[in-house]
């Protein structure tokens, strides 16, 4: 009987809610590296985005063979914007426009 009328007392409606708990710092640093190179894929994307913008044939500078193209994207991958201008742009003469 008692029982009974503990299901009649107002509740909140809906499933209860699950509790996660805290994250553990595997978990964390596995984000944290996701997020990286999330990080890194948006750069990317953005100097394609630009070199698109400013190169002809697609986006990608016409001096590039299917090697120096991987190796570009190595690069920026690795060391960034500036690494990358410096060695592709700046030291061949071929400044951005």
């Amino acid at each position: 009987m008692q029982q009974a009328l503990e299901l009649l007392e107002p509740c909140t409606a809906g499933r209860p809610s699950k509790s996660r708990g805290i994250p553990s710092l595997k978990e964390v640093e596995a984000l944290h590296g996701r997020v990286r190179e999330l990080e890194a894929r948006a750069a990317a994307v953005e100097l394609q985005a630009e070199l698109a913008r400013t190169m002809p044939q697609n986006g990608r500078p016409p001096w590039l063979n299917a090697y120096e193209k991987a190796k570009f994207e190595v690069d920026f991958r690795d060391f960034g914007m500036d690494y990358v201008y410096r060695k592709y742009f700046a030291e061949k003469g071929r400044p951005l426009q």
